[in-house]
């Protein structure tokens, strides 16, 4: 008997039939929940199921074939560059020179050594011998090789650098030493070294070691690049850095790897040529550093342009520091400072005053505001005033009482350009917030003129960081200070004095722009150098508006402040000069700043010039003289 014939099989109508029926009617044929048989799958059901598994096998199918024989060529390189790892080179950074072509900076080469994690050994003790004897080459202990590895992970793909700025001879023991470790090999790298470091520091910056914040704003970088960190070195980043080159190491299925092999060389970075005169920088510099030596002083700054043309011929601040101490030329111990020493030193040797101080200016304000009183028609040239020794006014909410202005000196009757030459107070007093029966210019218009000057506004030098100053107004008082505005607001930025801030730049721009009749923008490249191709670079000019007859005039107050005013020290240099002092107060304790500008030959200017010695005191017993000094070495130098 069949076995089958054993079995009866129950359907939801109660009937039975033999097993074997099934197999020619299985349409009806069901299995309850305790296992049993019931009605099977529809045959339609079947059918959909094995068109969709049709249908999914001819998709794959077909994806295979696209990879495998249409898209053979790319899918194989991706899986080749899998065991592959690209490794930049660093491209030369571009070379720095001065005006008549000295050059200013000097590329010198390092080696670090590097490990790539995921090349190197990950078996524990393997790897502890090799490190064991990377530790013995090299001079640095296993914990901090282990550890600079761990940081980053047994299979991280990058470069670790275990140890920085190895010299050649060294380079070259290192690399028969360590031919024969996997993921471990030298990389060369470029630093920086500058001729007569602190002389320039502040025109040219320095190159470090780029941060986590730099990466994020250029994804062109990797962690251990190197970048322009500021002066010229930041600002023409771009132009300097170059393109960097590539090299790869190709990973075996060991992953071990062979020797970095050069698929791209670098493309060295533009060269710059700047509008300094190497001579003239050095002489400002030196007698900046006597002048505050002798005053048992650090801080100041000190700028000379070319008025016609905007070219910066010189530019110092103090102190200054040696760009060489960032350098991977100062690696291993030498004479040079340690970089914190620089970062905590209380006087900033790195802020650059010359660009970003901002000082009270003091009396040297007063040819600015001068042009914009005759511009404004308030007075004649020639129509004079008498200046006592103060004024004063009542206050504007309780006329009992009063408040003094005062001047250095009484000077009795005096026109603007006696008002320039002698510096009165009480003139630029009345004419610039008014008294007595005279208007004066009032704060809005004074903001109006000095703008003109570039006051309040960056003159959009070439480095980075400048400042833009402060001209108050009513409103920058009541955001700043939450305080009204009174005339003795009006009275003390008329002399330069109260809320008034400028920087050396503005200043020095400014009174090129008296010496000319034309702004000009200050600048620091003079050509950029792309593959023996010059880009020259020059100045925006413009005239802003001031007449050449009320500029003449306030070029006249300068020149008599050098004929019989505060700066008669001048007078005797072969060349006409035209200038201002300055005696800026600052502070509460009494205090001032030594200001002095000014340009030659009077007739036909060549160089402007701002001296700042910070808490030096008078501008004409300090700052006078130092200006003195490198304008007759000039003029005895220069035909």
């Amino acid at each position: 008997m069949n076995i089958l014939s054993k079995y009866k099989i129950k359907f939801n109508s109660k009937e039975t039939i033999e097993p074997e029926e099934i197999f020619f009617d299985p349409s009806n044929i069901t299995v309850d929940s305790m296992g049993q048989v019931e009605v099977p799958i529809k045959q339609a059901n079947i059918i959909i199921f094995f068109i969709i598994t049709s249908i999914l096998l001819v998709v794959f199918g077909g994806k295979v074939l696209y990879m495998q024989i249409f898209r053979y060529d790319y899918f194989s390189q991706i899986a080749k560059s899998n065991k592959m790892r690209s490794i930049s080179i660093e491209a030369p950074r571009g070379i720095i020179f001065d005006r008549s072509g000295r050059q200013l900076v000097f590329n010198g080469s390092s080696f670090d050594l590097i490990v790539i994690p995921a090349f190197f050994p990950v078996n524990s003790p393997e790897r502890t011998v090799l490190t064991d004897k990377l530790s013995k080459i090299i001079g640095e202990t296993n914990d901090k090789i282990s550890g600079l590895i761990k940081k980053r992970g047994n299979y991280f793909l990058g470069e670790v650098v275990i140890k920085e700025n190895i010299d050649y001879d060294s380079a070259l023991l290192f690399e028969s030493q360590i031919n024969d470790i996997n993921g471990v090999y030298l990389k060369q790298k470029n630093f920086r070294k500058y001729v007569d470091g602190e002389y320039f520091s502040h025109i040219l910056g320095y190159v470090g070691k780029i941060s986590p914040d730099e990466i994020l704003k250029d994804n062109k970088y990797s962690i251990n690049d190197f970048i322009g960190k500021d002066g010229i070195e930041s600002y023409y980043e771009g132009e300097l850095r170059g393109v960097a080159g590539e090299q790869k190491i190709e990973a075996n299925q060991k992953n071990s790897e062979n020797k970095p092999v050069v698929v791209k060389e670098p493309l060295a970075g533009k060269n710059l040529v700047l509008t300094i005169d190497y001579n003239l920088q050095k002489k400002l510099y030196d007698v900046m550093l006597r002048k505050l030596k002798s005053l048992n002083l650090r801080k100041g700054a000190a700028i000379i342009v070319h008025p016609a043309t905007g070219e910066t011929l010189a530019l110092v601040s103090f102190p200054s520091f040696d760009n060489n101490t960032f350098s991977a030329f100062n690696a291993g111990g030498s004479s040079f400072a340690n970089p914190q020493d620089v970062f905590n030193d209380p006087a900033k040797p790195l802020f650059n005053r010359a660009v970003s101080g901002i000082y009270p200016p003091g009396s040297t304000v007063k040819p600015f505001l001068a042009a914009g009183i005759l511009e404004e028609g308030l007075i004649s040239p020639y129509k004079k005033i008498f200046a006592a020794g103060a004024i004063t006014i009542a206050d504007q909410y309780n006329p009992d009482v009063f408040y003094t202005f005062h001047d250095w000196k009484e000077h009795g009757s005096i026109n603007i350009i006696d008002a320039i030459a002698q510096s009165s107070n009480v003139y630029f007093y009345t004419l610039g917030g008014g008294y007595g029966n005279i208007k004066g210019l009032g704060i809005d218009r004074i903001k109006y003129y000095l703008n003109k000057f570039h006051f309040g506004l960056k003159t959009g030098i070439d480095l980075p960081g400048e400042a833009i100053g402060i001209i108050p107004d009513p409103q920058w008082k009541n955001e700043v200070k939450n305080e009204d505005w009174y005339i003795g607001d009006t009275y003390n930025t008329s002399i330069g004095q109260g809320d008034m801030m400028v920087t050396p730049i503005q200043l020095v721009s400014a009174a090129s722009y008296i010496a000319t009749g034309k702004w000009h923008t200050p600048y620091l490249v003079k050509k950029i150098i792309d593959n023996e191709q010059y880009k020259t670079i020059k100045a925006n000019e413009f005239d802003d508006n001031i007449s050449d007859k009320n500029i003449d005039i306030a070029r006249e107050g300068m020149r008599q402040a050098v004929v019989r005013g505060s700066a008669q020290a001048l007078s005797g240099i072969s060349r006409q000069v035209a200038g201002k002092t300055g005696t800026a107060q600052f502070g509460s304790d009494g205090k001032y700043h030594a200001w002095f500008i000014g340009f030659a030959p009077f007739d036909n200017p060549n160089l402007a010039i701002v001296v700042l010695i910070e808490g030096g005191g008078e501008g004409s017993s300090v700052a006078v003289p130092v200006a003195k000094e490198v304008l007759e070495w000039y003029f005895g130098n220069y035909k």
